[in-house]
């Protein structure tokens, strides 16, 4: 049997059920009739009704509904919404999985009192660096309010990520001879506690496919020698796995064509210089090495080989990247402007105190449109003013980001002026 949600929807209910429904009257249990009513207020006829039946509504059902991880994702933004928010219901809203930091970093940005009273005393919020950033830079929020979330911060900043003390930015700043001077030694046991920590990731993405980010099928870039590997213009690519066959000619192609076609190219490659053989088996060697081998590769391989494996489609290679202590600052600058990785490895850029220390990689992540939401609010505060006018006006990141950072411009051009 249909639910009555279900029938709502297809406008097979008469008309003096649908005011009952809207009077929220119907014997349905609560939490589909609270459904019912989210469904009703984009209703022309029934939204004012629905409306005011959903702000009276029975208060613990309410609660119940909205700490609900199961509850419809409609519901929740309904009750998220600024004109909509009942302060009895945030503290199970805030603590709901179903709702993500995304979104609650949204509400952040210009959080009412009663609603940062709510996310002060949320125990989600004091452990996430990434809304507290943005509720920080809060117009809204007191100072005496912002002093809680400053403190919040620092006592997440002060606790080791990943279960180790973070090195000072300064053990990978400067030129790329740094990479040089990274000990084996060091290298090996950074990589046994990655590989031993992730095993599980590794494992399940054994036997995939090789492919970057943002590759077609049946796409094999040959580059020849003096290729800028560091170049956006480079299409990413897939290699066909080991034995298989290659694709068959087109229809209507003749038969001895093709194989003249294969004849040729063979002969060509064969005339290839030893350097374009030795640039194309780079990325053959790394398409043909299994995860384990590329984690490997990421963490003690050259730059070349780590500006491929950022954009590996399996995301713990891309990650292992950042971890290697051969990385430069450079290099991670440059991986935080790229649009064809993966957002994880952005957000885990940004996770990171070593990188949060050079402002260049902060502003890259920012402007990158690849970048998430959250993460991007909640680096807004660092922005030199010069940039926020800047990003105000960049069309290519999110609204979300452009309406903060035009908020958050005006703001500081105002203190300044009353400074001045």
């Amino acid at each position: 049997m249909a639910r009555m949600i279900d029938l709502i929807r297809q406008s097979t209910v008469p008309a003096h059920l649908m005011r009952a429904a809207a009077k929220g009257a119907l014997n349905v249990p609560p939490e589909e009739m609270v459904e019912i009513l989210v469904l009703l207020t984009k209703n022309p006829v029934f939204r004012e009704q629905a409306r005011l039946t959903l702000a009276g509504w029975d208060e613990s059902t309410s609660r119940a509904v909205a700490a609900d991880s199961k509850t419809p994702p409609e519901v929740l933004q309904y009750m998220l919404h600024p004109e909509n928010r009942r302060p009895s219901l945030l503290p199970g809203l805030l603590e709901n999985p179903s709702v993500s930091e995304s979104a609650l970093a949204q509400m952040a940005v210009d959080a009412t009192r009663t609603t940062i009273t709510a996310f002060l005393e949320s125990p989600r919020v004091r452990k996430s660096e990434a809304i507290l950033r943005v509720l920080i830079s809060n117009p809204n929020l007191p100072e005496t309010d912002a002093e809680i979330a400053r403190k919040q911060l620092a006592d997440l900043q002060s606790q080791p990520p990943d279960g180790r003390t973070q090195r000072d930015s300064s053990d990978t700043t400067g030129s790329q001879g740094t990479s040089e001077l990274v000990g084996d030694e060091e290298t090996d046991n950074i990589l046994a506690e990655f590989t031993l920590k992730h095993a599980d990731e590794i494992a399940a993405e054994e036997g995939k496919a090789f492919r970057l980010v943002g590759s077609s099928e049946d796409e094999l870039e040959v580059m020849p020698e003096g290729t800028d590997l560091d170049s956006e213009s480079i299409k990413p690519f897939v290699l066909p796995a080991m034995g298989e066959s290659p694709a068959p000619p087109p229809e209507g192609f003749p038969a001895d064509a093709a194989t003249s076609a294969t004849a040729a190219a063979a002969k060509k490659a064969v005339a290839k210089p030893p350097e374009q053989k030795r640039a194309v088996s780079v990325l053959q060697k790394i398409a043909r090495l299994s995860v384990g081998e590329r984690v490997q590769l990421a963490m003690k391989g050259n730059k070349d080989e780590r500006f491929i494996l950022i954009r590996d489609g399996a995301k713990i290679v891309a990650l292992a990247v950042l971890e290697s202590p051969k990385l430069t600052d450079t290099e991670a600058e440059r991986f935080a402007a790229m649009k064809n990785i993966q957002d994880a490895v952005l957000r885990a850029m940004a996770g990171k105190r070593k990188f949060m220390k050079l402002y260049p990689l902060i502003r890259n992540l920012v402007f990158n449109p690849k970048c998430p939401i959250d993460v991007s609010l909640a680096l807004l505060p660092h922005m030199l003013l010069a940039d926020l006018k800047n990003l105000s006006m960049n069309k290519e990141v999110s609204d979300t980001v452009r309406k903060a950072a035009t908020r958050l411009f005006a703001q500081r051009a105002d203190t300044r002026k009353a400074r001045d």
